[in-house]
């Protein structure tokens, strides 16, 4: 009976404080007044009335504490949900002045705040330091929710939920460590060293454990088909599973394997999720995360009793003090310092005033002080704590509204402020252009029509002044290119992505894509020139080719072929994802030409732009479909397959909403259309055996010339095949003929005029020894292998001079070659 009655309290509580948050929020709302602060408010009001009526509100009475509650419970949804939907790039581009904050900032703040409540209390100087390493530890849970709001610079909401995530583990290893040290007894240097070395074995421990179990939760993700049920399971699984294994089983830091777990997850790992649902886990990680806070908040003022901190002024005061003294010197001396590092941006004076007085305390340091309690050292920590957190939800909460607001971090930038108006008046031309429909309807008098018209466009006449207003004063003709730029590379992502739902893009080319997004937007943000490559730079080409050698070396040739064709298949994918997305864009400037004639020139240098990357994509498609015909053939039949495929799927939901088929039977034919799915994800299969006419044709000098005289040369070929292990050509001896690989898988190592080593790894449709068509002096071969079966082709100096003499477009070509060499 009393196991029932447990837990019916339980339910009761959860239930109440839900009703409460409810409450708040809607009042929260209507008084435009920080949630956080009025959730703290009622819960010290809910626990007064618990105290006067405590038979009416048992579960309120009867509620006490515990560290494991928020340290397993809400602490591990928090950390994920802010993690998961961090931007993993910003993170990236501020990493130092967070871990800054996070590492040295928190010890130096531990020092501090423990010195000086050591020196003015009568607190021993190990208590007074565990309670520096508590209240170090930052809550923005309000700031962020008021940077949200107001549209604060995206680098300053970074650093502050950064420092708070990479905060929170530090905090919590530096107190277990203190503890320890407080329990001994005795500080020695040793204890010290050991002390120091544990911190970096936790810390650092639960960055693997963290990132090993995304990788597995990923690979895990990868394997599911939209399946909303397993997919949010295993994210959850996940969260908690990370916090309790690193900090449970392996002792290193929960909350930092949960916060890699959710960065590598919410960057690497996101579309291993499936598209249709990820909708759902963001609304579900969005009401967990909100739930949790609000829940806390109330938790943590029902914890505060007023006449325990009145009667404990006089040390509150000191530690408030200290926390004050302590963040400034973390803000204004450590930060400054990360800035002189090379490769470091500055940050400027606003912000570091908003990262000092932003530094609230919440949930955090109050489980670390009730998990404390029974400890003599720790007396009075849970007053101290309840109070100086108080105090920071009160004081800076409340205030740094008006702060922001005061130094102006309110104001979106202009690119936003464009886009907004922009937006409104798109909006206004649509809801314009749409009035005459409503009036044939038959259902609106004329009137009341000629005064909507008359209404919206007057409206629309002072957006698009306000809108020319805004352009001329705050827009320069390198910030409109940028701007149109970047407005172009948004659409290329949308477009990607509904590409990527379809089907028509795998993983890898999807993410490549976005990668590539990224970098040319980052750097339009910045200031900075396009990057010359995203999709093929050097050192993603060298470093796949020193992983074929590699595999070649190993004796691994047919996984370097397959890996080699695996790539063509990528390659290819993305090549017509470009294609298709950027004739999307440039239809999209072309309409936006027409609406808005005084951009045209802009706008014109935009798209001239993407029409020269347009170019560039159709040559290297037109190349690959050359090079590998058939291959290609098979790619283009499964991505029409596919389209087709999510085409069906389309028209059943249609049906199913409109009532015309039953879901039982939409379900059978959705699974079918699963299956036939799945059976084209191999990407094309192996690049296959090229034909001799073919391989003439992947030379620039044979691929105009007419099938006539492309079916001679093929009589002029000489077949050779070649068993794994044979030489091409002998070594040491100069290239007399041309080359050319039909199938199989070879190297050659060519010693060229000017003493110059060149290695080259070959795949079904490459060559060598051109130069001997051109009149060239040839390479010398060092050395040569078939790695595979290998079946080559060649084709002799000699016999294409008396075989094909008298063709004149062979040899026209070969003349224009040799000039232009």
């Amino acid at each position: 009976m009393t196991h029932t009655s447990a837990i019916i309290d339980g339910v009761s509580l959860l239930l109440l404080l839900l009703a409460a948050a409810a409450a708040t929020a809607a009042l929260a709302r209507r008084l435009r007044l920080p949630f956080s602060v009025l959730l703290v408010l009622t819960g010290i009001a809910l626990g007064q009335a618990a105290h006067w009526a405590p038979d009416t509100l048992a579960p309120l009475a009867h509620f006490h504490l515990s560290a494991e509650l928020i340290l397993f419970i809400f602490l591990p949804s928090l950390v994920f949900e802010s993690a998961f939907h961090l931007d993993a790039r910003q993170l990236r581009d501020n990493l130092l002045p967070i871990l800054a904050l996070a590492v040295p900032g928190l010890l130096i703040s531990t020092t501090v705040i423990g010195a000086i409540v050591w020196y003015a209390t009568d607190m021993a100087l190990i208590s007074a330091l565990v309670l520096g390493a508590i209240l170090s530890a930052t809550d923005p849970v309000a700031v962020i929710a008021l940077f949200q709001r107001l549209g604060a610079p995206a680098r300053l909401t970074v650093l502050v939920e950064g420092e708070s995530l990479f905060n929170d583990a530090t905090a919590i290893v530096a107190t277990q460590v203190l503890v320890a040290i407080a329990l001994a007894g005795v500080v020695e240097g040793s204890l010290v060293w050991e002390a120091s070395e544990a911190f970096l074995r936790v810390f650092l421990g639960g960055c693997l454990v963290g990132w090993l179990l995304a990788l597995g939760a990923g690979l895990l993700l990868g394997r599911v088909d939209d399946d909303p049920f397993i997919e949010i399971t295993l994210v959850v699984m996940l969260a908690f599973g990370a916090f309790l294994v690193a900090e449970h089983l392996l002792h290193v830091s929960g909350v930092m394997a949960v916060v890699v777990a959710a960065i590598t997850l919410g960057g690497w790992g996101r579309t291993k999720i499936t598209p249709a649902v990820r909708g759902y886990l963001d609304h579900f990680w969005g009401y967990l995360g909100q739930a949790a806070n609000a829940l806390i908040f109330l938790i943590v003022g029902l914890q505060i009793e007023p006449l325990a901190l009145l009667a404990a002024w006089q040390p509150l005061a000191w530690v408030i003090l200290a926390m004050l003294v302590s963040r400034a010197l973390v803000v204004y001396g450590v930060l400054p310092l990360t800035s002189r590092l090379p490769g470091a941006e500055a940050i400027e004076s606003r912000y570091k005033l908003i990262l000092y007085w932003g530094g609230l305390r919440g949930a955090i340091a109050l489980a670390l002080a009730v998990s404390l309690a029974e400890h003599d050292f720790a007396e009075g920590f849970v007053t101290l704590v309840t109070g100086a957190v108080l105090f920071t939800l009160l004081v800076p909460g409340l205030t740094i509204e008006a702060l922001v607001r005061r130094l102006g971090l309110d104001q979106p930038p202009v690119a936003d402020r464009l886009a907004a108006q922009s937006a409104r008046v798109q909006a206004l031309h649509q809801a314009t252009s749409a009035i005459p429909a409503l009036a044939k309807g038959g259902w609106l008098a004329r009137p009341v029509v000629a005064q909507l018209e008359a209404q919206y466009r007057q409206t629309l006449e002072e957006a698009d002044q306000a809108l020319a207003e805004l352009r001329a004063k705050e827009l320069t003709p390198e910030l409109e290119h940028r701007l149109i730029m970047l407005a172009g590379l948004s659409q290329e992502a949308s477009a990607y992505y509904q590409l990527f739902s379809q089907g028509q893009l795998s993983e890898a080319a999807y993410r490549d894509l976005l990668y590539t997004i990224g970098l040319q937007s980052e750097a339009l943000r910045q200031g900075r020139p396009l990057p010359a490559a995203t999709l093929y730079p050097t050192w993603r080409l060298r470093l796949g080719a020193a992983r074929d050698r590699l595999l070649l070396w190993l004796h691994l040739p047919r996984l370097a072929r397959r890996l080699h064709d695996k790539r063509s298949a990528l390659d290819f994918q993305r090549l017509v994802a470009r294609h298709r997305v950027g004739r999307e864009v440039l239809d999209q400037f072309e309409r936006m030409a027409e609406e808005e004639p005084q951009r045209a020139a802009p706008i014109g240098q935009v798209a001239d732009n993407y029409r020269l990357w347009g170019e560039a994509t159709r040559v290297r498609l037109q190349r690959l479909a050359l090079q590998h015909p058939r291959f290609v053939r098979r790619l283009q039949q499964q991505l029409a397959q596919r389209e087709l495929l999510h085409r069906q799927r389309h028209a059943i939901d249609q049906q199913v909403r409109s009532g015309a088929l039953p879901e039982a039977m939409a379900e059978r034919i959705d699974a079918e259309l699963d299956h036939a799915l799945h059976q084209l994800r191999d990407g094309g299969g192996r690049l296959p055996r090229q034909e001799p006419s073919q391989l003439l044709r992947n030379l620039p000098q044979f691929s105009e010339l007419p099938e006539a005289q492309i079916e001679r040369l093929v009589t002029l070929l000489e077949p050779r095949p070649l068993p794994s292990g044979a030489p091409l050509v002998e070594a040491d001896d100069a290239i007399d003929c041309l080359y050319l690989l039909a199938d199989g898988v070879a190297t050659v190592t060519l010693l060229d005029n000017d003493g110059q080593l060149h290695e080259r790894l070959l795949y079904p449709g490459d060559f060598f020894g051109e130069e001997v068509l051109l009149d060239r002096e040839p390479p010398l071969v060092v050395e040569s292998r078939a790695h595979t079966q290998c079946e080559v082709y060649l084709l002799q100096m000699l016999a294409l001079e008396g075989g094909c003499g008298d063709c004149d477009e062979l040899q026209g070509a070969l003349e224009e070659a040799r000039r232009v060499v």
